[in-house]
């Protein structure tokens, strides 16, 4: 079993343990790459799309037919749903930051950068949602070797001459 830190913001010394696991299965690996294809698929499909409609009308038939497969999915699971008007608010908002407005906006920035590119910044928010959490929610900066990581892998799945690209933005 090897030690690893729960959550960075801990006091040293509190651990966890688990398993480590020294091979990824067949299937994980399909399922990785099956992922991939529908990622990647998605960037070249809005940008196709967006030679015919504008930004927001894609946005709306991503996030609407998603919606209609998610309530056919809680009506086959028979799931409770919510009565409580600020739970639809919260869903609301949540909607809003984490769907509509991000995909606006990267439907918008595929009109003026490729979709490689918007897919390269699309995966490079975990990065940056690292490094934004060390420094907001732990009451203090990343440490360097956090920064230098972060930067390193973007520069890397960037091929650096992609990030130039975005000064013609």
């Amino acid at each position: 079993m090897r030690k690893f830190r729960v959550d960075p913001c801990e006091p040293k010394g509190h651990f966890a343990f688990m398993n480590e696991q020294k091979t990824v299965s067949s299937r994980a690996w399909a399922e990785m790459l099956l992922l991939a294809a529908i990622w990647g698929a998605s960037f070249v499909s809005i940008r196709i799309a967006l030679d015919e409609v504008g930004p927001l009308t894609s946005v709306a038939h991503r996030v609407g037919w998603a919606a209609l497969a998610l309530w056919i999915a809680v009506l086959v699971m028979g799931l409770k749903i919510p009565r409580d008007p600020r739970v639809w608010l919260a869903f609301l908002v949540m909607g809003l930051l984490n769907n509509v407005i991000p995909f606006g906006l990267m439907a918008w920035g595929q009109l003026h950068i490729e979709s490689g590119l918007t897919s390269i910044l699309n995966a490079a928010t975990a990065i940056f949602g690292v490094l934004a959490a060390a420094m907001f929610f732990c009451g203090r900066t990343a440490e360097p070797a956090q920064t230098n990581w972060g930067w390193s892998w973007l520069c890397r799945c960037g091929h650096g001459d992609r990030i130039g690209q975005l000064s013609q933005f």
